[in-house]
């Protein structure tokens, strides 16, 4: 299985957080990392942690700079997910499952139900929020129109296994975002994320429900933290790893 992320000179330090945290629990695992920079900075290149970088301008895009320059940077880097995952599977042809995470996420626990899940179905997607807000019916509303605006699945996590299926939504995928990944929400999109609502519609996809995946500022009000024995618990299943949306830094 090989881990991925995308990253850039200032948020480097936070996707060797991420790397760390995921070579303590999956010890086997390959850590890839795309970086969106001229050169390869030279504290990723003397990162233990990662076994494959890769610059973004070699993903194999047929205009990479326009591409880029036509999008904040952001923007830029969301639309390079489904061509790096792309790039993944051509490289290494012995490897049939990948994950990718956002930089501002770390690992507490393995795995185990994504292996489970791409043993039945070759792609994998968590939902911003599982479980209605507790709050008044009002509140409760701005809430769902929130996640609505920016998209029902969190596209900081992705996973999936090498089959026709998976190739197929990565070019569908690809193709969106070579278009359209901008944040717009007046023309209803922003980035990347919401082209993922139309996905279990289009593909075979497992919107995997499990409360220690991608847990979030945005879903904490359903998802219990606790610390037991050590590890930390959520709703009293082990927690998977923590998204820091709006974080700027965090420590190994």
């Amino acid at each position: 299985m090989i881990f991925c992320t995308i990253t850039t000179l200032n948020r480097i330090h936070m996707a060797m957080v991420m790397a760390k945290s995921v070579k303590e629990l999956h010890p086997n695992a390959g850590i890839a990392v795309c970086v969106v920079e001229e050169k390869i900075p030279e504290q990723a290149r003397n990162f233990k942690y990662f076994d494959h970088i890769v610059l973004a301008k070699n993903l194999g895009h047929p205009d990479f700079y326009r591409h880029m320059f036509k999008h904040k940077l952001n923007e830029g880097c969301w639309s390079l997910k489904p061509r790096l995952l792309l790039y993944l599977l051509r490289t290494f042809q012995a490897e049939d499952r990948l994950v990718y995470l956002d930089t501002d996420t770390k690992v507490f626990s393995p795995f185990h139900e994504v292996n489970q899940v791409l043993d039945q179905s070759p792609i994998i997607l968590t939902p911003h929020i599982t479980h209605p807000s507790m709050q008044d019916e009002l509140e409760k509303m701005q809430d769902e129109l929130e996640i609505l605006k920016h998209g029902l699945y969190n596209s900081g996590f992705i996973a999936l296994k090498r089959t026709e299926e998976s190739l197929r939504f990565l070019n569908w995928w690809t193709e969106r975002l070579n278009r359209l990944c901008y944040r717009d929400l007046s023309r209803g999109i922003y980035g990347d994320q919401r082209w993922l609502d139309l996905a279990p519609i289009y593909f075979d996809v497992h919107i995997l429900q499990h409360p220690g995946y991608n847990v979030a500022k945005w879903n904490l009000y359903h998802r219990k933290i606790t610390l037991t024995n050590g590890k930390f618990l959520v709703n009293d299943q082990p927690l998977r790893f923590y998204h820091f949306a709006g974080f700027s830094r965090i420590r190994y």
